[in-house]
């Protein structure tokens, strides 16, 4: 908008002291034109200002949402004065480089402004000695001079174009940055995937979950997993693996494995499958998905089979059914056409369908509705501040089913509710796990429901100690499978007793 308004002011102010005098039009734009290197000068300089004080501002805003998320524990530890300075010593911060950048664009505006002024006194002076020598008028010397004022707004206007110029630059180039970092896959692919889809069988993308949950050796299945996805089969391949804590890892998940992970804090367990789902980027030619790198495989496709139920989870503060499907990725049920009911009563024609689903998946993961006034309609508030932590856990595990990923991944998933709630979704979930043939992974502490698990992995201090399974584990002198069991039946053994 501002250039909108300066060039037509700057271009026919030019042509009109061009068209009064061609050679005091030269003599005027000696100044302006040297506004040019002024602005080659500044905005390097207002441009890493700029980048930095948005890094401030952005810090700002970080501290601010964490500790207003966490006011419970700050308020419970009485350091409120504490965050206070802390939050004081940012915002001074802030000042400073924010004064810097307002220093800069005084002293790139007064140059420019003075630059302008000094080609006004070139006209006069030059001017003047022409009228003096008759070579022009003084009605045309001015006219040129009102010319000439007219030009100071646009080299004025130029400081506060470049200042914003610069500003944006420097949004765009923290942008940059986290696209580099995060070597997220690029949202064409996904775009070019759907229209590729679209275009060779008219199917939609998540009809292949559903196709694969089916575990059947039927060829049309087969031919529609191939087209959905790059993935041959879903086996877990880890060569020399080394990253973080973990060395030397080595290891092999077949298709359809239910294989625990076990080993004190700190031994390489999250990172680990934080590997595995790519949230961390490992090494080049360490981690397989089928005989594939990867590295190599857009992150959109290795997240599209993999699901996870973490330590801690994230819930919108939408309802509960609004956040199990959010596994599916139709979590904006506003999209969907609607219909009437035989009341005249609107609803989604995908409505039925979904609350179905989403309430066999509740069920599965022994999240009961009944407490809620509302049922699955209940708004959980942000961050699902009305769940406890056990439900909390067992909605996420919800989510994660809802979506019929081929490899399942739990990290301690069930730190939060009592053993005997845990025995009864662990016996759901194996069977949901074996109908689908899907690859469970399962860190955790709590070792006396692995039991019935295929291979159990003992992690030490980064590295492999035992991989067996669960009954050999049990007769090894010194695993660490085997202790927690014993501890486990003997802490249930001495609670009878009380």
């Amino acid at each position: 908008m501002i250039i909108s308004h300066i060039m037509p002011v700057f271009i026919m102010s030019i042509i009109g002291e061009f068209l009064i005098s061609p050679k005091l039009t030269l003599i005027s734009l000696i100044p302006l034109l040297s506004i040019t290197f002024v602005v080659i000068f500044f905005q390097r300089r207002i441009f890493i200002i700029s980048e930095k004080a948005q890094d401030k501002l952005s810090e700002i805003s970080d501290f601010s949402q964490e500790k207003i998320s966490s006011i419970r524990i700050i308020k419970s530890f009485a350091i409120e004065d504490k965050i206070q300075k802390k939050f004081n010593e940012k915002a001074e911060d802030y000042k400073k480089i924010n004064l810097r950048l307002a220093k800069e664009r005084g002293k790139f505006d007064v140059l420019s402004f003075l630059l302008a002024e000094i080609s006004l006194l070139f006209v006069v002076m030059f001017g003047g000695k022409m009228v003096i020598d008759n070579e022009i008028s003084k009605s045309t010397l001015a006219g040129f001079i009102a010319y000439q004022i007219i030009l100071i707004w646009p080299a004025m206007a130029m400081g506060y174009l470049v200042v914003i110029i610069q500003r944006g630059f420097a949004s765009l180039w923290r942008l940059q940055k986290l696209k580099i970092q995060e070597k997220e896959q690029d949202i064409e692919h996904l775009l070019n995937e759907i229209e590729n889809n679209n275009r060779k069988s008219q199917i939609p993308i998540s009809i292949s979950f559903e196709n694969r949950a089916k575990n059947n050796n039927k060829q049309t299945t087969k031919n529609l997993e191939n087209e959905n996805s790059d993935f041959i089969s879903y086996d877990i391949r880890i060569k020399n693996l080394n990253y973080g804590i973990l060395k030397n890892i080595e290891l092999q998940i077949p298709e359809g494995t239910k294989i625990g992970i076990v080993g004190k804090t700190g031994s390489g367990k999250t990172t680990l499958l934080q590997l595995i789902m790519k949230l961390y980027i490992p090494p080049e030619g360490t981690i397989f998905i089928g005989g594939e790198d990867i590295c190599k495989k857009p992150t959109y496709e290795i997240r599209k089979i993999i699901s996870a139920v973490f330590q801690e989870n994230f819930f919108f503060s939408g309802t509960i059914k609004e956040n199990v499907i959010l596994g599916k990725g139709d979590f904006l049920l506003e999209e969907l056409p609607l219909d009437k009911n035989e009341n005249g009563k609107e609803y989604y024609y995908d409505d039925v369908n979904s609350e179905r689903e989403v309430e066999k998946y509740l069920k599965i993961a022994n999240f009961d509705c009944s407490s809620f006034p509302k049922g699955i309609e209940e708004i959980i508030g942000e961050k699902g501040i009305k769940l406890s932590g056990g439900q909390k856990e067992r909605l996420a595990l919800a989510r994660a089913l809802i979506k019929n990923p081929k490899i399942l991944i739990l990290d301690d998933a069930f730190a939060n509710i009592d053993t005997k709630t845990e025995e009864e979704i662990l016996k759901s979930l194996l069977r949901i796990v074996e109908e689908k043939n899907m690859t469970l992974i399962f860190a955790t502490h709590r070792v006396k429901n692995l039991i019935n698990f295929d291979m159990i992995l003992e992690l030490e201090k980064g590295y492999i100690i035992n991989l067996d399974s669960p009954s050999n584990l049990l007769k090894k002198e010194g695993s660490i499978f085997s202790s927690f069991y014993r501890r486990e039946i003997e802490s249930s053994a001495w609670g009878k007793l009380i």
